[in-house]
């Protein structure tokens, strides 16, 4: 029953912080920048890898992650993951048949990163 009721304090409180991130959001990120960035996907993988908020409390707590970046290493995730947004949508006529889906979920991903860059989470 407490590990329940601390889940749930974790849940309404921590969970909508801008230095936690559910390790879904954070695998969407290194696989776009794998390829391309592949540095920046590094970071992102040994985020993926640490310790989730909590180890038996509710399932979106052990998909929780706390991220601590510095603000350059951010804004250059935020700057990389523009350019693919960029070269999903761009008209070369080879885009893929999902790219609106694509731009979404890059667009979003780009509002949490630049959620963390704007608070005071940054070293």
């Amino acid at each position: 029953e407490v590990m329940r009721l601390l889940a749930q304090v974790v849940d309404e409180d921590y969970l909508h912080r801008p230095d936690v991130f559910r390790r879904d959001a954070l695998e969407l990120t290194f696989q776009l920048l794998r390829q391309d960035h592949p540095h920046l996907a590094l970071l992102i993988q040994n985020l993926i890898q640490g310790m989730p908020l909590m180890e038996n409390g509710e399932s979106q707590a052990r998909q929780a992650l706390h991220v601590r970046m510095s603000r350059l290493q951010v804004t250059a995730i935020c700057l990389a993951l523009s350019h693919q947004g960029e070269t999903v949508a761009s008209p070369s006529g080879n885009a893929a048949p999902d790219f609106a889906r694509q731009w979404i979920v890059i667009w979003a991903l780009i509002r949490d990163w630049q959620a963390l860059e704007a608070s005071n989470c940054c070293d």
